[in-house]
């Protein structure tokens, strides 16, 4: 009997072990936004299970843009923390719709926001 409980207690570590990699690897993504079918440029925000986020920004006639960070979901607003490349939120998001400029790399908007106005282009929310 303590044979069985030798090779079974590890098992059940390992197993365990294997459902938490395999839960985290199937995750889907917290919410995206996309753009809306235009003439200027194709952007999406991915908000990543793993409290990552990337903004690919591909304007029609230049080369594609990517900024990456942080987010946090606190009291229903998505904190957003930008990271490396300087950004110019005044470009970015020109009306603000919905978004809180924190500072030079941090924005916040609400969870419930259907859509988002990025560079004058709605993006739609679609969530995981």
């Amino acid at each position: 009997m303590k044979q069985f409980f030798n090779i079974l207690i590890p098992l059940v570590i390992i197993l365990s072990i294997l459902s938490g990699c395999a839960t985290k690897m199937g995750q889907a993504n917290e919410a995206s936004f996309k753009s809306m079918g235009n003439d200027v440029a194709d952007i999406k925000l991915t908000l990543k299970a793993n409290e990552k986020f990337n903004l690919m920004f591909h304007p029609l006639d230049a080369n594609p843009v990517s900024f990456k960070g942080d987010w946090d979901l606190a009291d229903g607003k998505y904190e957003l923390t930008f990271r490396g490349k300087s950004i110019d939120f005044n470009s970015l998001f020109p009306n603000y719709d919905g978004i809180e400029v924190v500072n030079e790399e941090t924005i916040k908007f609400s969870n419930s926001l259907e859509g988002l106005w990025i560079w004058g282009i709605y993006c739609y929310k679609s969530e995981k």
